[in-house]
């Protein structure tokens, strides 16, 4: 059994939704008829992908979610590995990967 405010709650989320799909279609239309048109089923798709990619990227960095901070520990462990590997095994010595800036890039 559904109280109001569960049908008011979905009713939103659902007016939401649809008020997104309106505009992501409407602006879809309007960059493919600057562009091509052969685009027009691709780009509500392509906008959703970078609002739902951009706003977990911002809600991770500024809320610290718990995966972002997996991500982050998993990111350092390589050298983390090694250090702990040749405190453990003297004999065998694991060489930590160096990360390095390419400076080479020229324009």
């Amino acid at each position: 059994m559904l109280t109001v405010g569960a049908i008011v709650g979905w009713g939103l989320l659902l007016a939401c939704l649809l008020l997104y799909g309106l505009c992501a279609l409407l602006v879809a239309l309007a960059n493919a008829a600057r562009t091509e048109w052969k685009l027009l089923p691709v780009l509500p798709a392509v906008f959703a992908c970078y609002h739902l990619g951009y706003g977990y990227g911002f809600f991770a960095r500024n809320l610290g979610l718990r995966c972002a901070q997996k991500a982050r520990r998993r990111a350092i462990r390589p050298a983390d590995t090694a250090a702990r590997a040749n405190r453990r095994y003297p004999a065998r010595r694991m060489k930590a990967p160096r990360w390095r800036l390419n400076t080479s890039i020229s324009v």
